[in-house]
């Protein structure tokens, strides 16, 4: 795949994103979205500024390499503990059983609230 549509020399972006807070009671569901290239690997450094301690990813096996790696080597450069769940590649893992073994992975790793994932 061609990266042609991307500018050289743009950087990264910041867009807000504001939920209309409709419901009973209203809430505030608003939040930034961080786009730029290689912000990856930046994704720890990122997360550790917002206050976040702990991440777990959830990928395709196809894209550990190289994708999640960086992932995983930029939350420890940042002192993030992290956790890295895989899921087989292509439409079988897109099931009920695989979200259960998901769910019960996560419960494993003590995740709550707090958590990113």
């Amino acid at each position: 795949m061609s990266n042609a549509w991307r500018q050289p020399d743009v950087d990264d972006r910041t867009l807000s994103l504001q939920l209309d807070g409709s419901g009973s009671p209203p809430l505030d569901r608003s939040y930034c979205i961080q786009v730029g290239s290689g912000i990856l690997g930046r994704l720890g450094v990122l997360l550790a500024a917002a206050g976040q301690r702990r991440a777990v990813m959830i990928v395709d096996e196809a894209v550990v390499e190289p994708h999640a790696t960086a992932v995983v080597d930029g939350m420890e450069q940042a002192g993030l503990a992290s956790d890295l769940l895989t899921v087989p590649a292509g439409e079988a893992s897109k099931s009920l059983a695989e979200a259960g073994r998901l769910w019960e992975a996560l419960a494993q790793r003590g995740v709550d609230r707090q958590t990113v994932i």
